[in-house]
């Protein structure tokens, strides 16, 4: 016999708390979180691509302003066109990262026994490449964000001007150096290279 006003039935009272969320609450909080990151996500690859640009353009002309302080001091290119009366380029065939070894005064293909700095002088200093931020790799070829290297042409012919072969960009005159980044396509002569001759 129960005491008077408790049923059989009646079970001691529930904790406030509840211990599980509901299916439903669960589609809820996954639906709005979507929503939340499909709102931020372009907004933040969008940051990250003007960052990479950023950071391409400091870069092209941090690399022409050392080539030309190096020119300054030395009264040549950082570069030896073996006697021929040619513009040399760097960054395709024919790696930047002779032109570097030379301004960061390391000796080796490009700056033998630092004959090309005989004075040993730092005239850039780069940190090592990192994924989606510019710098020097295993080689010693300075990158850009998207890794692909820079693009070096310097007036080894010296008639004052920069002479890209095969190229849209053809002759720049009045210029001794031209350095680019191939932007974000990795492809040289496209709408999104970044100059250090054109501003």
């Amino acid at each position: 016999m129960q005491p008077d006003g408790q049923r059989a039935n009646d079970t001691p009272a529930a904790s406030p708390a509840r211990a599980r969320w509901t299916r439903a609450e669960w589609v809820i909080v996954a639906a709005l979180l979507l929503a939340a990151l499909s709102t931020v996500w372009p907004a933040i690859a969008v940051f990250r691509s003007r960052q990479r640009i950023a950071m391409a353009r400091h870069d092209v002309f941090a690399l022409q302003r050392a080539i030309m302080r190096y020119h300054r001091e030395y009264g040549a290119w950082p570069a030896d066109a073996g006697g021929r009366n040619v513009d040399l380029r760097f960054g395709g065939r024919r790696p930047n990262a002779e032109v570097l070894r030379v301004l960061r005064a390391e000796a080796g293909p490009g700056n033998t026994d630092h004959e090309m700095n005989a004075q040993r002088m730092i005239f850039i200093e780069v940190e090592p490449y990192v994924r989606g931020y510019s710098g020097l790799d295993a080689t010693g070829e300075f990158l850009d964000p998207w890794g692909t290297p820079y693009q070096i042409v310097l007036d080894t012919s010296y008639d004052n001007a920069a002479q890209v072969d095969n190229s849209v960009y053809g002759r720049v005159p009045g210029v001794g150096v031209l350095v680019w980044s191939l932007g974000p396509d990795r492809k040289s002569e496209t709408r999104d290279d970044i100059l250090s001759w054109k501003r």
